[in-house]
Formats: structure tokens, sequence, C-alpha cells
């Protein structure tokens, strides 16, 4: 049997040299070589807490169990004095990777209710001959795996990794009929059928000779806590969880820095992160030359919370000309196509040289809703309850979308968003890709499993559960860990998601305001009319660009498609939609070429 663990700070850093067909591993007291003949590993570790003490593979102290692991234990020193006055005896200075070792000793598989952390844990029981890879609760770190031919089981933390392993490629139709609307594969599955993905809050367990068997130890919104019975006293607990996830996430033995793009949720996380340090903290924005989506107005405001809090904040500028230059290594690093935002790269590739960890202000937007269906959802509910006069008070687009939709389902309603609906995937999927559940049938799916009573629950508990994961956290650790960076999302400690999934839909969207309660922790620290700016949404300028100096470009790469021809994608059916983004611009026909402009880059590997 054998297993790869591919947890590495970066692609190039050879994780697949480190693995021997033989491999042996020395005992914990050096005294001798057992034989791990049925598990092999590999990786290469971004070093961030006890720096020595923690390297990987790591050995419990008998021996008998093994771990290696992508991520941080937050709650580390905790659960360490806990341990150690059960009689544990620690061998580093404070590593938590040890930590976890000894928690897996003493309580099990039942350990990882303890965690406070992002994590992709791998822990071999030599003595049971049975492996656990472990995800962590929201989806921050990830894990793929492959069951092979011959009964042998191998996994990673990278997609390249177990993909360069595997050789070949095997299309998912099903997944690519997701990938084509949505802009990425679904949540538990790859573009390639051999490779699966470990779901978030889930552990898959697996013995030598046995069917691996996958888990879920934890489902946002499943567990409900006591909230207190007022507004504002419900804003001082979402105050008081957040300033200690921060707290937590500043711990480190290297310095951490904060993304800031200036809107309101990276500036409240870097505004509680600049009380934990005593020197300036380092922040870093990406700022455009030209005006394009109105992206000036984050940089004002990002350069002033950058002032008002004293740090030290760089502006990392990006051009048509350096977006283009590194498109094809950011669609090789994802290793398989997706659509989604690639602008962390680019963040990152700056704060690499002088950070390793980065806190992040991700997640707001999908806990409390503020994206267009979540305004619409909260309408809906509104009109529902007797509110006739609702529809007269929205904004042109959302009125005229619920007029339309309004009798239709929330399945319907999304699928409508697809960058490539049923009916167009009909026209342009090739041979390879025929077959599978189609995106209607999958969207049905989804939503029927969602036990949420109302619109915007239902909407929330959707979007939390799969564009997040797939699009959002998946950037966030892969276009990150390409430079050696981590980095940390207070809003995902999960004692602030099940808060925030126990509040009243009222605290979280109504019609005319979203985010309600971080808007009202927000407006005690950061300037009005930071908090109350228009929500614009995270729109890259690649559409615009793909229409002016990035246009030659992407008509190369398509014309090597069209002449290598896979059948995955029927090239010649796009010159329709070519024809019409030159006359036009028009952003929606834009998403769909640009989604094909990444496959067909991704594509290239193929040939290797």
């Amino acid at each position: 049997m054998c297993g790869i663990a591919g947890f590495t700070g970066g692609s190039d850093t050879g994780v697949l040299e480190a693995l021997l067909d033989d491999m042996h591993h020395r005992g914990p007291d050096g005294r001798g070589r057992f034989s791990c003949d049925w598990i092999q590993m590999g990786m290469t570790r971004l070093a961030i807490v006890d720096l020595e003490g923690g390297n990987q593979p790591f050995f419990s102290q008998d021996g008998t169990k093994c771990l290696v692991f992508n991520g941080e234990i937050y709650n580390h020193r905790e659960l360490r004095a806990d341990l150690i006055r059960k009689g544990r005896h620690f061998r580093s200075d404070h590593s938590d990777t040890e930590v976890i070792i000894h928690l897996f000793d003493e309580y099990g598989i039942d350990f990882i209710s303890k965690l406070n952390g992002m994590y992709a844990i791998a822990i071999v029981d030599l003595r049971r001959q049975s492996l656990y890879l472990i995800r962590d609760r929201i989806g921050e770190r990830t894990i793929y795996y492959s069951l092979l031919p011959d009964g042998q089981i191998a996994f990673a933390s990278e997609y390249p990794v177990l993909a360069n392993y595997l050789k070949g490629f095997e299309a998912d139709p099903g997944a690519w009929k997701w990938l084509l609307a949505m802009k990425a594969p679904p949540v538990s599955q790859s573009a390639d059928r051999r490779i699966q993905r470990i779901p978030p809050g889930t552990y898959l367990h697996w013995q030598a000779h046995k069917a691996p068997h996958l888990e879920r130890y934890y489902r946002p919104g499943a567990n409900r806590v006591d909230i207190a019975s007022t507004r504002e006293e419900r804003a001082d607990q979402f105050e008081a969880l957040l300033k200690d996830s921060i707290s937590l996430r500043m711990t480190a033995d290297v310095e951490v820095g904060a993304y800031l793009s200036g809107g309101i949720d990276s500036s409240l996380a870097v505004w509680f992160a600049a009380q934990t340090t005593s020197k300036p903290l380092r922040t870093y924005a990406l700022v455009y030359e030209e005006e394009v989506y109105g992206k000036s107005t984050d940089r004002k405001f990002s350069r002033l919370i950058a002032e008002q809090i004293g740090s030290q904040h760089q502006e990392v500028v990006l051009t048509p000309e350096i977006f283009q230059d590194q498109i094809p290594s950011i669609v090789r690093q994802y290793g398989q196509p997706t659509a989604a935002t690639f602008s962390s790269w680019f963040v990152s590739r700056a704060m690499h040289r002088d950070l390793k960890v980065a806190i992040s202000g991700d997640g707001p937007d999908e806990l409390f809703g503020s994206y267009f269906m979540h305004r619409v959802s909260a309408a809906m509910d509104a009109q529902a309850s007797g509110g006739k006069q609702v529809l007269e008070s929205l904004p042109p687009g959302e009125r005229q979308f619920i007029e339309k939709y309004q009798s239709s389902s929330l399945a319907r309603m999304v699928e409508s968003f697809a960058v490539f609906s049923h009916e167009d995937q009909k026209h342009l999927v090739g041979p390879l890709l025929q077959g599978g559940a189609s995106i209607s049938s999958q969207l049905d799916d989804a939503f029927a499993s969602i036990q949420e009573p109302s619109f915007l629950e239902q909407m929330l508990q959707f979007e939390f559960d799969h564009s997040f994961i797939e699009q959002v956290l998946h950037y966030a650790d892969v276009l990150t860990m390409a430079h050696s960076m981590e980095t940390r999302i207070p809003f995902l400690d999960h004692r602030i998601v099940d808060f925030v999934f126990s509040l009243p839909t009222e605290d979280r969207c109504v019609v005319g305001e979203t985010k309600r309660l971080l808007k009202m922790v927000a407006r005690r620290h950061l300037p009005t009319d930071l908090v109350d700016r228009p929500k614009e949404g995270f729109i890259e300028p690649n559409i615009h660009w793909l229409h002016g100096p990035l246009f030659p470009f992407f008509q190369q790469v398509m014309a090597e498609a069209s002449a290598r021809n896979y059948g995955l994608i029927r090239w010649e059916k796009i010159a329709p939609l070519v024809k019409e983004f030159q006359a036009t611009a028009n952003f929606t026909v834009g998403k769909k070429l640009w989604l094909l402009f990444v496959i067909a880059l991704w594509e290239r590997r193929l040939d290797e």
C-alpha cells in the first residue's frame, strides 16, 4: 500500500524526488530503522511554529504513528498544557505538530473536535495499518486522494503533485459540467475522475485491504450556539470572538502581515491585528495603474486605514503586461482548470520578500450575505412575509430579476448566473465530456440537501458549501502557498462560523443593508464612509484586458487549442462568441471566453 503526502510550500520543492520505492524511516529514538513499506511519504514543510522542533514526518514516541500536516493549530499551547497535565511528555519546545500526534494517542480520531485551526492532516497508524486523512472544518486547506487500481491509495495537498504522479488524464464529465457553469470543479471532485477531494469538515479512514470510509465531523450551521437577546449585545459577542480569533492568528515565530484591500472586511481585520503587535504591521494592497471597475476607491480606503493604524503599507501594482506574463504559471499552479481570481498570486509574490504569514479578510461576504443572490433572497423573504412594497424599493436590476425568476427554484436562479448553462454546454462539450450529471440536476441535488427555512438561509448555506470553498478558499490556498506564504483567515474561526449561523437572519442581511451585525462592529472603529460605501464586489480587470492588450495572446492560445483538439471542448463553436465580444465587449460573453482561455492554457500540460 502506498500513500504520497505532498505537503509542500511550493511547486518547486521537489516533493516527488523524496519518494523512494523502499523508503524506510528512522525511529524517534534513533536506534534502528523500521519498515514502512506500505506507506511512503515525501514532503517539504513551510515552518511557521517551532521552526526546528516541528520537522516532519513526525513520529509518536513509541514509533507506531506517523504524521504529516499542512496548516496551523492556533490553540496548540492550550492543548499542550492540557496534555502535560495528563502526563504526556514532549520532545519539542512548542511544536503544534507534536501536539497533534499526542492528541491522537490520547483521544483517537475524536481529537479533531479539540482543534482550532486550518489543517490538512495525514496520520498513519503503523500498528493497525490504517491511514486518516483529515481536512479542516471550513476547508481552508485541501487534501486530494486517488484510489489506485492495485488497491493502493495516493494523496497530496496539492493537485499537481498527485496529477504528475498518476500520469495522463481521465475526464470526469459531471465535474466538467459543474466547472463550465460555476468556474471551478465541485467541492469533492476534480477535473480528473481519478482524483477526489476530501470535503471540508470530513476525514477519510483507510485500512489496508479495505475500502476507504468518509466521515463528516463538522457542518457549518449544525452547531447552534447561545447568543445574546439584543443586537447590541450580539455585536459585543461577535467583536470579542473576532478579536480573540485575530489574536490567535497573529501568534507565530515569524512576522505576520496582512492583506488590506480597502474593503470593510480586510480593514476591520487589519484594525484589530494592528492592536496585537508592538511594531508597525506590514500591509499590502493590489492596485492598478489605470482606473478600472472603480478600484481607485479601494486604493483610497486602503491608504486611509494604513495611515490610521500606522502600518508599513505597500501597493503592488498590476499591469496587463505583468498579468499576461504570469497567467501560464498561475494556471499550472492550479493544476486543473478554474476561472477563480488570480489576484492572490501577485500580492503573495510581493509579500514573500518580507513575510511568510498574512492575515486575510475573506469570509464575511459569504457568512453575512452581501452578494446579489443574497440580497435578492432577502427581498424574496420579505415579500413572502407580506412586504408588498418590497419590490418597489429595490434597485432596478434586483427588482427585474425577482420579477423574472420568483416562480422558479433557487437552483434555476443560480443557474441563470452560470458561465455556461445546461443549454450552452450541449453545444460546447466534446466527446470526452458526454454523459455525467448536468449542471441543472447537480444544482437541484445541492439545494435538495439544504433544509434551511428561508430563501436567504438556503442561499447562504449553498454559497458557503460550494462557491466559497471551490473558488475563494481554493485560490487563497493555492496561490499563496505557491510563494511559500500562509494565509490565515480569522473570520473562519469555527467559533465565529457557528455564532454567525446561529444569528437571526436580520442580523446578517436584510433589504437595504447587508452584513448588518458586522457593520455595527465596524462603525465602532472604522470611518463611516468606508463602512457605508456601496458594495462593489471584487472584480479583476481580466475581462477588461481581454478585450484590449490580452487579446492577441488569447487568439494565439485559442489557435493552439483548436489544433490540439483533445475532445474536451468543441473549439470550432466559439467563433461567434469571439466575434460578439470583439464588437460589444459584453462582460457576460467575456466571462465565457475567459474560462475557455484558462481551459486552453491548461490543456497545454496534456502535451507534457
